[in-house]
Order: C-alpha cells, then sequence, then structure tokens
C-alpha cells in the first residue's frame, strides 16, 4: 500500500514521511508543486485515491470506521496527523463553484498546523502553514484572481485554527457542546464550524465529519477524515515559515 500510495502524492519529504505515506528519500526531488492558480482551475479535481485503492479519481473516500461515540469539548491529544477528503463550495462570478481535494494534515499543539492539498496527476493544488498568529500560503500567483485565491486560503486556515482550537484564539471563539445532537459547535465571528461522528481513535473522541460555513466570504467547507494518528512526533521542519 505505501508504494502504491508514494507513486500517487509528490515526493515532498516531510510532509509525507511525517504522516507515514511514504517510505524516506534520500533526496526530495519536489519541494513544492504547482500551486492553486485560481479557485475556478481546480472545479474539475477530485482528489487521488488511498489505502491502495490507487490514483482513479472516481474512488470513494474511505471514512474511518467504528461506532459514533459521545463529542467532546475539550482537544485532548497534542499532535495530529490525518488524511482529509475535502469538499469546498465557494462564490464564483455570479454563481458557485465546487471542487474536491484529498489534504494532508499534520498539526502539533497548541498554535502550529501544515496542510496540503493534493489532485490528480501528482499536483500540490495549495499547501497552508500556520505557526502563532501567522498563517500563510507558501505559495501563491500573481494577480487579481491570486489576490482573491489567497484570501480564501488564508481564511480557510483560520478556519482550521479555529476547528482544531488552536492558540491564540479570537475573543469571539466560543464552543457549544450538543450531547443530543451528537456534535460539538465552534463559533466565531466570521465562521460557524459543527464537528460532528465522533469516533475513537487511540481512546480519544476525535470528529470524522466537519462542516464550516463562513459567513465572511460565503463559502463552506466539508471535510471527513480518511485516517488519522495522535500523538507522534512531528518533524519540526513542516512548521517553518518560508
Amino acid at each position: 500500500m505505501r508504494s502504491r500510495l508514494a507513486n500517487c502524492l509528490p515526493t515532498w519529504a516531510p510532509l509525507v514521511r511525517s504522516l507515514g505515506l511514504a517510505r524516506p528519500q534520500r533526496r526530495s526531488r519536489l519541494l513544492f508543486g504547482g500551486l492553486l492558480s485560481g479557485l475556478a482551475l481546480a472545479c474539475t479535481l477530485s482528489g487521488v485515491g488511498l489505502s491502495g485503492l490507487g490514483c482513479d479519481n472516481k474512488t470513494k473516500p474511505i471514512i474511518i470506521k467504528g461506532p459514533v461515540v459521545q463529542p467532546v469539548a475539550d482537544v485532548r491529544w497534542n499532535t495530529m496527523r490525518a488524511v482529509h477528503h475535502v469538499h469546498i463550495d465557494y462564490p464564483r462570478g455570479d454563481g458557485r463553484g465546487q471542487l474536491t481535494v484529498r489534504g494532508l494534515v499534520a498539526v502539533e499543539r497548541p498554535d502550529r498546523f501544515r496542510l496540503q492539498a493534493y489532485g490528480p496527476g501528482n499536483i500540490t493544488l495549495f499547501d497552508l502553514i500556520k505557526v502563532g498568529g501567522d498563517i500563510k500560503v507558501v505559495q501563491g500567483m500573481p494577480g487579481s484572481e491570486g489576490q482573491l485565491e489567497q484570501k480564501i486560503l488564508l481564511s480557510i486556515g483560520a478556519d482550521l485554527a479555529a476547528a482544531f482550537d488552536l492558540e491564540p484564539r479570537l475573543p469571539s471563539r466560543q464552543k457549544i457542546l450538543g450531547l443530543k445532537e451528537g456534535e460539538l459547535r465552534i463559533v466565531e465571528t466570521e465562521r460557524t464550524i459543527r464537528a460532528q461522528q465522533f469516533k475513537e481513535i487511540q481512546g480519544q473522541s476525535v470528529p470524522t465529519h466537519v462542516i464550516i460555513d463562513n459567513t465572511a466570504l460565503g463559502y463552506s467547507v466539508t471535510i471527513d477524515v480518511e485516517s488519522a494518528s495522535l500523538d507522534e512526533r512531528l518533524d519540526p521542519a513542516l512548521f517553518r515559515l518560508k
């Protein structure tokens, strides 16, 4: 499974190695792939297959199995590495745009994460780093479309920071635990996040389905967790702001 998956993903060694998706390479042949040149470009993308299923764009995500458990309000792990199946619905001209990508995410509490989103053909769509109060798009495209793209990507970075309850916390952040509904709702001035379908991962209750509604920019993000592991050491190089 690992060797086949390695053929599906760019060989950016620190992130891929830290996520346990490929064996370490002596030399990294590619630091960063081509970045998203505009949200419209990615509307045709549907992600790269995982778990030994190859690179078929029609492959459905394999969501973490197991019974749903009680949601919790507080994060109790220190690090997470995960594979996400992500769908984004965003404003595009007079209508709406849609894109689906596969994301590799590494999170280290209390204040940092790294996210790389991939499409078919080993294409890196975008790459985000958050450290402390800084969120950075590792590489962006110039021009008016690039400015819009970066604005949305930076906002998605802030969405994820709230979803993972990372520092610094905005004064407006509230966490509302709905045991009856089986979800944790995280509310900030510009966004509402609904963490649902909590499942047991290494003895901890972790959401595997997350819905983000960003009212400031009018987009929504749906995340399904395909695989995750907790409290493993992450390479510090993942979080170096370039």
